[in-house]
């Protein structure tokens, strides 16, 4: 059997064919119509229509806070489109297949979970680090959704703002505001560096580059440490795509063992690992939920 499973992004909405071993066997990806959900659909359709002989179900990757088990949107992020929508009824405008859906963080979970990161792992949480801070917890070796499909939203765990105001964890320690403060001590505009350009200037040694980083990562423990207690997992998994470069992921330990030092009384200290599936994790999350809770 074969299955068309989609990531969908604030950017782009990537896809694949995939087979029930879970391998990729095509994929792509084409923008994600942001102006309307006519739009939206439509690009969904002429992605199923290229692959409809070929497949026996849809899984679906998304933003948001997501009813997995009726297909329900509540919130998708920045599909403002398709806010508080019944998913299945939008997929039956095109196709009758068995259909699944599922938080794209929670799907990253359910990937580690399955055999990467976490497998075997009892209690854990993932952090992904991107547009914002996405996530999941693992409880009792299984997914925790919790009571509102919302367990494991840490980009909205409340904090201080590079202001010094309350904010949002996901203002605070998403990509752009690494960017944001980089191009602050080098006295550039935001606009001249992204992410990529940000790691570059660390690894060939620039020091405001790197300062920037501990700030970054200094506000990222704070949060480690804060969920280590409320969940107390084993690990936590750091994806996303900064976490393909190594150096974040050591100063994140580094900066650990700074702060451990730094506590009035012993603390159980966080242990961070890397996620294994990185861009593919969503793609194989979906397609594992689907076959446990397809919609028929």
């Amino acid at each position: 059997m074969q299955y068309l499973v989609f990531d969908i992004g604030g950017t782009f909405i990537k896809y694949a064919l995939m087979n029930e071993e879970l391998d990729i066997l095509e994929k792509d990806s084409v923008p994600t119509p942001l102006d309307t959900q006519e739009n939206f659909v439509a690009s969904l359709k002429n992605i199923y229509e290229e692959y409809k002989d070929q497949i026996d179900g849809i899984a679906v990757s998304m933003p948001g806070r997501i009813d997995p088990y009726n297909g329900y949107a509540f919130t998708t992020g920045s599909l403002l489109h398709s806010m508080e929508t019944d998913l299945v009824k939008l997929f039956r405008q095109f196709t009758d297949l068995p259909v699944s859906f599922e938080n794209d963080a929670k799907c990253a979970v359910l990937a580690e979970l399955d055999k990467g990161a976490l497998q075997g792992v009892q209690d854990g949480a993932v952090l992904v680090f991107g547009s914002g801070v996405g996530g999941g917890i693992v409880k009792d070796g299984k997914l925790h959704r919790g009571h509102n499909f919302a367990a494991g939203e840490f980009s909205f765990i409340l904090g201080l703002n590079e202001q010094g105001k309350l904010g949002h964890f996901a203002l605070s320690s998403n990509t752009m505001s690494l960017v944001r403060k980089v191009a602050k001590r080098k006295n550039v505009p935001s606009s001249t560096l992204d992410g990529k350009a940000v790691f570059d200037l660390v690894e060939e040694g620039d020091e405001d580059a790197y300062a920037a980083l501990i700030e970054f990562c200094d506000t990222i423990v704070v949060q480690l440490y804060n969920i280590q207690y409320i969940n107390d997992p084993e690990v936590m998994a750091i994806g996303g795509g900064i976490s393909a470069r190594q150096v974040f992921i050591d100063t994140l330990n580094d900066r650990i063992d700074v702060l451990e030092t730094k506590l009035p009384f012993e603390m159980t200290k966080p242990r961070v690992t890397v996620c294994k599936y990185r861009n593919d994790a969503n793609l194989i999350g979906a397609l594992l939920h689907f076959k446990e809770n397809a919609i028929q």
